[in-house]
C-alpha cells in the first residue's frame, strides 16, 4: 500500500494542496486528474520519493518513503515520466535494461535481466526497433520503451505520468490492458496521471481530482467524475454519456460553451457585434455648364 498522509506541498507562497490524504491498496488503481498546473505530476513525484512534502508524509507499506534508501525505493516503486529525451544515446533495448538497475548484483546485467527485458520489449511490441537508437523511432515508440523499462523493473508499485501520451489507439488500449492485467494478476499497485477522463473511468476504481476551488476531491470514480465537479476543476461543462449494453461512460466537453480566447466579449457573455463599415461620401453633384445645361444633357455639338 502507498499512502499520502496530510501532505502539503507548493512551489511558491501558495501551496498546491494542503493536508492531502489518500491511499492506494495493494492491487488498487488510482487516477489523478486535473487541469494543467494543478499538481498532478507533483503528486506522482511525491509518491516516488523524488520530492519531499513540506508537511505530512508519504508511506510505503507503513514506512516513510524518505526513510528508504534509493536502491530500496527502486526495487519497490517504478516511476514512468511523461517522456524521455530522444537524443539520449541509447537503443530501445538498453533503455529497457536500465529498468533492471536496482536488481543488478554486480556491474553488468545477467541473463535473467536480459530475459526480463526481452519479455517487456515483447509486451510493448518493440521487437522490430529494439536495437535502434531512441532518436530513430517515433514518439509513441519511445513512450512504449519507457513503459517497458518500468515493466522490467518488476516493482510492486507503478506510477505512470500520462503513459498513453503519443500512443495510437491500438497501443493505448494494449498498454492500459497490460497495466490492468498486472494489477489484477500480480497485485501491482497503480497510480496513473492522465488527461483522459474516459480512460480514468474505465481502468481506475478511484480518482483524485485536483484544481477545483474547494480543494482536491478523492473517492470512487462514480462520485468524483460528476459533471459539477468536472466543470469546477476544468472550467468547462462536461456531459456524461452512458453507453448502452453496460459499455461504461464517455465524458464529452461542451465545446459550444467553452470561452474562446479569440473573442474576449464571448467570455463576458455578450455577443461580438459585427464590424461597422466605414462611412461613404455621397457622389458629387454634377456641375452646370456655362449655358446652364447639365453636362449630361449637352450633345456632342453643344445643341
Amino acid at each position: 500500500m502507498i499512502r499520502a498522509r496530510a501532505v502539503t506541498f507548493g512551489y511558491g507562497p501558495a501551496p498546491l494542496f494542503e493536508r492531502l490524504s489518500f491511499e492506494v491498496p495493494e492491487g488498487g488503481a488510482l487516477a489523478v486528474l486535473g487541469a494543467n498546473g494543478s499538481g498532478k505530476s507533483t503528486i506522482l513525484r511525491l509518491l516516488a520519493g523524488l520530492l519531499a512534502p513540506q508537511a505530512g508524509e508519504v508511506l510505503l507499506d507503513g514506512t516513510s518513503m524518505h526513510a528508504l534508501a534509493p536502491h530500496e525505493r527502486a526495487l519497490r516503486v517504478a516511476y514512468v515520466p511523461q517522456g524521455i529525451d530522444p537524443l539520449m544515446p541509447f537503443t530501445v533495448r538498453e533503455t529497457v535494461l536500465m529498468g533492471r538497475y536496482a536488481h543488478l548484483c554486480g556491474r553488468w546485467e545477467r541473463e535473467i535481466d536480459r530475459e526480463v527485458a526481452r519479455r517487456a520489449i515483447a509486451a510493448m511490441r518493440l521487437e522490430a526497433v529494439a536495437d535502434r537508437p531512441l532518436s530513430q523511432i517515433s514518439g509513441g515508440e519511445r513512450q512504449r520503451a519507457v513503459i517497458a523499462s518500468a515493466l522490467a523493473q518488476e516493482a510492486p508499485v507503478l506510477l505512470f505520468d500520462e503513459p498513453t501520451t503519443a500512443l495510437d489507439v491500438r497501443a493505448r488500449v494494449e498498454a492500459m490492458t497490460l497495466i490492468e492485467r498486472l494489477r489484477l494478476e500480480e497485485r501491482r499497485t497503480v497510480v496513473l496521471v492522465t488527461h483522459d477522463i474516459d480512460l480514468a473511468a474505465r481502468f481506475c476504481a478511484r480518482v483524485l481530482l485536483l484544481g477545483a476551488p474547494g480543494g482536491p476531491v478523492v473517492g470512487a470514480n462514480d462520485d468524483v467524475l460528476r459533471p459539477d465537479r468536472l466543470e469546477a476543476a476544468y472550467g468547462i461543462p462536461v456531459r456524461v454519456v452512458e453507453l448502452p449494453d453496460a459499455g461504461g461512460k464517455v465524458f464529452v466537453p461542451e465545446y459550444a460553451q467553452a470561452p474562446s480566447p479569440l473573442a474576449p466579449s464571448a467570455v463576458e457573455g455578450s455577443p461580438t457585434p459585427p464590424p461597422t463599415p466605414p462611412p461613404t461620401s455621397p457622389p458629387p453633384e454634377p456641375r452646370a455648364s456655362a449655358s446652364g445645361r447639365s453636362p449630361s444633357t449637352t450633345g456632342r455639338n453643344g445643341s
